[in-house]
């Protein structure tokens, strides 16, 4: 979960708070390059094991944490009855 909240995050914030979701995820992307004292969840040095494609529950928790942040994209394109109209 991110905590908007977090000194940096202003940008991040108001972009959300505006719709603008494009501008949301580069403002999000900006602030993770340019953090310090990074706490890692998974130990830095730490070696996984893999077999074939399949992720430990570890792992696939972080990932579901990760994409369950992820801010959801508006729906581009006409709404309405005449939507299907326009060949989109």
């Amino acid at each position: 979960m991110l905590d908007l909240d977090t000194p940096g995050m202003q940008n991040v914030r108001a972009a959300l708070d505006a719709g603008d979701f494009v501008f949301a995820e580069e403002e999000l992307l900006q602030y993770v390059r340019n953090r310090e004292n990074v706490k890692p969840q998974i130990p830095l040095g730490t070696q996984v094991e893999h077999k074939g494609s399949h992720a430990s529950n570890e792992d696939l928790a972080i990932a579901g944490a990760i994409l369950k942040a992820r801010p959801k994209p508006k729906p581009t394109g006409p709404t309405g009855p005449w939507a299907g109209e326009q060949g989109w």
